[in-house]
């Protein structure tokens, strides 16, 4: 799944093999549809060496699994851990992010 999102919603791309934008399609009923019901999740302050954790939840809201192949952060403090077995439609989920200060990062 990918989800790049810059000034509009036209810019959501979702796909399975290839990216395929749903505004430009105009069947978006023939997709996964990945939304998200915390869209942010302030850590607060933490200090060095603190393991903060936040399950993002989500639903397919599409009409086709949505599988997820890879999720990354920008910087290594941040560790994904995403569902592996596709999220059927109407199925809830969740994407687990684990937050990490080191100061040897």
């Amino acid at each position: 799944m990918s989800c790049h999102s810059a000034n509009s919603n036209d810019t959501r791309q979702f796909h399975s093999d290839k990216p395929v934008s749903i505004a430009m399609t105009g069947y978006p009923e023939q997709y996964p549809v990945f939304s998200v019901a915390d869209t942010a999740f302030d850590f607060g302050n933490i200090q060095e060496g603190d393991v903060v954790q936040f399950a993002f939840r989500f639903k397919n809201t599409g009409s086709k699994p949505l599988i997820i192949s890879e999720a990354s952060s920008t910087c290594g403090c941040t560790i994904p851990d995403y569902p592996k077995n596709p999220v059927a439609p109407g199925q809830e989920d969740i994407l687990k992010v684990v937050f990490i200060i080191n100061r040897y990062q």
